[in-house]
């Protein structure tokens, strides 16, 4: 009996090993995370609000918070209305693909311009950011995740203007 229990273990081990996942295969991709990414910095750099929005997963856990796909939407909305307003995606390397092929991660920097409230210029700013993506069932990917991080700016006239 203790002969058959262990089997019966080593069985249940090897049904899970990595050669033979036990969990649900991912869907199969209907393009490369590097080219869904370049449809999405094309929707952005056009500020197409709503176009850009699509690409996000909005999972809203908190009540009253705003989701990433609301964001981009009032964000891009108020840079179409600004004459200076532009945007600008620059992927610093490749996309990384889990090896299930499921998730996957851009990084870059993303640039933009505006009209600066106090003294009416065009005002630029960078962040370097790096995005989470997740194949969805119908086999497109979503972003899941963002995590940007300010560039600090420093003027190039300021060692001359003290």
């Amino acid at each position: 009996m203790v002969r058959f229990a262990l089997l019966a273990f080593v069985v249940f081990l090897t049904a899970c090993a990595p050669s033979t996942p036990c969990a649900p295969a991912a869907p199969k991709p209907a393009q490369s995370v590097a080219e869904t990414e370049a449809a999405f910095r094309k929707a952005v750099e056009a500020k197409d609000a709503d176009a850009a929005a699509a690409f996000f997963v909005d999972e809203v856990k908190e009540p009253g918070a705003v989701s990433f796909g609301e964001a981009m939407r009032q964000s891009l909305k108020t840079l179409a209305t600004d004459a200076n307003g532009k945007a600008l995606f620059r992927p610093t390397g490749p996309a990384a693909v889990s090896a299930t092929g499921d998730l996957a991660y851009t990084i870059g920097v993303l640039d933009w311009i505006a009209t600066s409230p106090e003294t009416n210029t065009p005002l630029a700013r960078s962040s370097s950011y790096i995005m989470i993506w997740r194949v969805q069932a119908d086999g497109t990917w979503k972003i899941v995740r963002v995590a940007a991080t300010e560039v600090p700016y420093e003027s190039l006239y300021r060692r001359y203007e003290n």
